[in-house]
């Protein structure tokens, strides 16, 4: 299997992450913030979006208030902002 610079691609990566360099963005195993910082999200749509990024190894971390709703958004602006906070302060 080769990457788009004909690299030899290792057989941890992650298909369509490579940043261009030798080392890939993302591992299997590697987890992953889901988070709404605007629209609310359909139910099914966040159910499809986790299971593809657990088809691709990867373990989705859904964040607390991405099922909430007020209005058209998810959640309040201090919801939205506290768990996009959270999930760059998560290593």
């Amino acid at each position: 299997m080769n990457d788009n610079d004909g690299h030899r691609a290792r057989p941890s990566r992650v298909a369509g992450t490579a940043g261009g360099g030798p080392f890939p963005l993302l591992r299997r195993g590697d987890r992953v913030a889901v988070v709404a910082t605007g629209f609310a999200i359909l139910p099914e749509l966040l159910t499809a979006g986790t299971a593809r990024l657990r088809a691709l190894g990867l373990e989705p971390v859904v964040a607390p208030h991405v099922r909430a709703v007020r209005g058209y958004l998810a959640g309040s602006d201090d919801e939205r902002a506290a768990d996009l906070n959270a999930a760059i302060r998560d290593p």
